[in-house]
């Protein structure tokens, strides 16, 4: 049966593949999340397959951990724990170390496939689209693959490739040459899946959806936490790669020159957080203790997603170094509320922050951030002028615009495979 056929588009069978699922929290999977809930407010039977839904994992991790087989439903989505056996983790133990050769990775793709298929075909069946989030030294892309083969779907990627830090590996070349389509972000993305291989006419860009919200407390977050200063906001996952150790040596610097300012750092729980403050207060290269911006540096977990939005309305700027984005998710938040944003100069940002001069992109040293967030402080006009600036891109990337893409390319793609 053919995919032209156009009255099978009114209903597809949609099955959304990523490693650490929701209700974990981080951008790829904000994505996996919205996605589902609009697919199924469209009349779509989508499922997220996930292997991890409550705890991160390291790289290796990924092989030999596990969940309990599970079904949740977070938000209105539906979520499918892919669990192992105890056979299958001793099948997985030897792939971590035979993936990295390229004489022996057939013989590990082909254990990790065979360790996962029971987990994920029933609930592939009968499937129009296999969507996998992801890159390829994960390897549960090679396992969506192997499904959407049997059941004569579209294999879709959804990579967000790090240009430079991460999704670059010849094992995610692998992958992404095998798809039936690319999704990328921004050119820069598009130009590295290119230049891995995979034919142009595979790759399209598509606008990244966020969730856009001006309506947060700003006024009540500031007398929650008494605030009264200027605020400058970290928000995401406290970790180096998101840059929150960057933003700490720099900050002593910023204190000294706005006593008054505070430091706001949110976002979900790290255990290596209290070791990243340690290693700067010990580090012979900061000259700042920490204790002394204490009073004016705030902590907070687990926020609420109306905290969240009070945070980002109470700010008076964003700062969140981040050494690897495939889009920035958290700057467009920042925007939506006409927010100027600090950020590492990435080519990714440059045709995001830099193209629409929202804010400020500045080199990987403690000085230059904390030169940035001055600016921004000694000049609220040009930070508001920048937060215009931002608000205008930001308001092009809502989910509707993003999800009709996604199904467009989707039901294009679809009409050029026989079933």
């Amino acid at each position: 049966m053919s995919k032209c056929d156009s009255t099978l588009f009114d209903s597809l069978k949609i099955r959304l593949v990523i490693t650490n699922s929701p209700p974990l929290v981080g951008g790829l999977e904000k994505v996996c999340l919205r996605l589902a809930q609009n697919y199924k407010q469209r009349g779509h039977d989508v499922l997220i397959l996930g292997r991890f839904s409550k705890e991160r994992h390291g790289l290796q991790g990924y092989f030999c951990e596990t969940e309990k087989p599970d079904q949740i439903e977070h938000e209105g989505a539906q979520v499918q724990v892919l669990a192992l056996s105890c056979w299958s983790r001793l099948l997985l133990w030897p792939v971590f170390k035979l993936i990295w050769r390229k004489w022996t990775f057939p013989l590990a793709r082909w254990l990790y496939v065979a360790a996962i298929r029971g987990q994920i075909a029933a609930a592939c069946r009968g499937a129009d689209v296999l969507h996998y989030l992801g890159t390829g030294v994960e390897m549960l892309g090679f396992a969506a693959l192997s499904a959407a083969k049997k059941n004569g779907a579209i294999f879709v990627v959804d990579p967000a490739v790090h240009v430079g830090k991460w999704g670059e590996h010849w094992i995610d070349a692998q992958l992404f040459t095998e798809a039936d389509l690319m999704f990328c972000y921004s050119s820069k993305e598009g130009e590295a899946i290119q230049r891995m291989g995979v034919a142009e006419e595979k790759i399209q860009k598509v606008p990244c959806g966020f969730d856009y919200s001006d309506s947060g407390d700003g006024e009540g977050f500031r007398k929650k936490h008494a605030i009264s200063g200027p605020m400058v906001l970290f928000l995401g996952r406290k970790t180096m790669e998101k840059g929150v150790g960057r933003l700490l040596e720099a900050w002593p610097m910023v204190a000294e020159k706005f006593p008054e300012a505070t430091l706001v750092i949110a976002g979900p729980k790290s255990e290596d957080f209290e070791k990243l403050k340690s290693e700067i207060r010990d580090s012979p290269a900061t000259s700042h203790s920490l204790h002394a911006t204490a009073p004016k540096a705030l902590n907070l977990d687990d926020l609420t997603e109306g905290e969240k939005q009070g945070a980002l309305a109470a700010c008076d700027m964003l700062c969140v170094p981040s050494e690897g984005e495939s889009f920035g998710m958290v700057y467009f938040e920042a925007w939506a509320y006409k927010k100027p944003v600090v950020a590492l100069d990435l080519p990714v940002l440059r045709e995001s922050v830099g193209a629409t001069n929202g804010g400020l992109l500045v080199q990987d040293t403690p000085s230059e951030i904390a030169n940035g967030i001055t600016k921004l402080l000694e000049n609220p006009a040009l930070g508001a002028v920048m937060g215009a600036k931002g608000k205008e891109l930001a308001s092009r990337h809502k989910w509707d615009a993003a999800v009709d893409a996604y199904l467009q390319n989707y039901t294009r793609i679809m009409a050029t495979i026989d079933k």
